[in-house]
């Protein structure tokens, strides 16, 4: 059915589809905002160092995985809508958020690494 009628199993399952959507966003916002809060707390306090296995506690392998993951998604509902002459507007803004956060991410992950090795 999906392969048949890939529209219609969109239609079907859409609230389900945007709320497995809407889980990966929010762990990934809780994810960052802690990432946030570390980095407020070291400029703020001073410090030189940096507590040791500090990029453990903040990034871990969902961090990394789950954007690509939406990305995926994202892009087959962008070719089905778009397909079908649906609006698309939504999703592609999403998966230049979901790239900036991949980005950022890693930009950040390497920063604290550098600062938590030296």
């Amino acid at each position: 059915m999906i392969l048949r009628k890939p529209y219609a199993f969109l239609i079907k399952h859409f609230r389900l589809i945007h709320a497995m959507l809407a889980v990966c966003i929010g762990y990934l916002l809780y994810k960052n905002y802690s990432i946030y809060s570390f980095l407020h707390k070291f400029i703020l306090s001073g410090d030189v160092k940096v507590p040791l296995n500090s990029t453990d506690s903040l990034f871990n392998l969902i961090v990394f995985i789950l954007p690509w993951l939406m990305i995926v998604l994202l892009i087959v509902l962008l070719v089905i809508l778009f397909r079908k002459k649906k609006p698309t507007l939504f999703y592609i803004i999403n998966i230049i958020i979901c790239i900036f956060t991949i980005v950022m991410d890693r930009y950040l992950y390497s920063t604290i690494l550098y600062v938590e090795t030296n």
